[in-house]
């Protein structure tokens, strides 16, 4: 189970500086229910989705919120770039 190993101003602080821990299977759900159970909360049980689709999911977001908020084809012009294909 996740414990935590430092206090600051007398509360827990969990610090990660793996680069990709949160990717790995079961690492996310472990540190989630171990501050549940210090905090004495139940969690729902969770919907399993895959990291690779919720990755996906998260970049089409990300287009959609650009292709929204910017001039696509000003950048598109900018670099030389024939956008009408896009």
């Amino acid at each position: 189970s996740a414990t935590c190993t430092h206090r600051v101003y007398s509360r827990c602080m969990c610090s990660l500086s793996q680069h990709g821990i949160f990717d790995a299977d079961g690492v996310v759900g472990t540190l989630l229910q171990a501050l549940a159970d210090r905090k004495g909360v139940a969690l729902d049980a969770p919907q399993p989705v895959s990291l690779e689709a919720y990755r996906e999911h998260q970049f089409d977001l990300l287009a959609d919120a650009l292709r929204e908020h910017l001039d696509l084809e000003a950048i598109y012009k900018i670099m030389g770039i024939d956008g009408s294909a896009r």
